[in-house]
């Protein structure tokens, strides 16, 4: 496996955060995430086993470039992954997960409580489809 600082020459890369809304950044930082990961091109086998593909992510440097990727990046692999790769029928679904094509972050922190997940205000009601209905009830408990 080559160096990823071939990313960094990439668009992606080096565009300043500086000119930037929010929501741009938290975009880019998404794209670059994606970008990482699929040069890695983790296989559930990766995440189950801990290979040596497995660190030598972790002691990348490039993890340093945009710390919310790499946050990114370790809670889709190691969180969202690691807990469905030992469970063979959701394979196909690890391995949407692995080259970022499916998103699995997990919404624990709320904008007026950051990680106080005993005071989490927002609910998640199961509804007799089997879906979710979320429920926010003011803006400090949004996501």
């Amino acid at each position: 496996m080559s160096s990823t600082t071939v990313l960094l020459d990439q668009n992606l890369f080096t565009l300043s955060y500086d000119s930037l809304s929010d929501v741009e950044k938290t975009r880019m930082s998404y794209l670059r995430a994606r970008s990482i990961t699929r040069y890695y091109g983790f296989a559930p086998n990766d995440i189950l086993h801990l290979t040596p593909k497995f660190w030598a992510f972790h002691r990348d440097d490039i993890c340093a470039f945009d710390i919310s990727a790499f946050s990114l990046i370790t809670i889709q692999c190691n969180l969202v992954a690691g807990s469905l790769a030992a469970y063979s029928e959701y394979q196909d679904l690890v391995k949407r997960v692995l080259s970022f094509d499916v998103q699995g972050q997990y919404m624990l922190t709320e904008l007026g409580h950051g990680l106080d997940a005993k005071h989490i205000e927002t609910t998640a009601t199961l509804l007799s489809d089997g879906s979710f209905d979320l429920h926010t009830p003011h803006l400090h408990a949004a996501k």
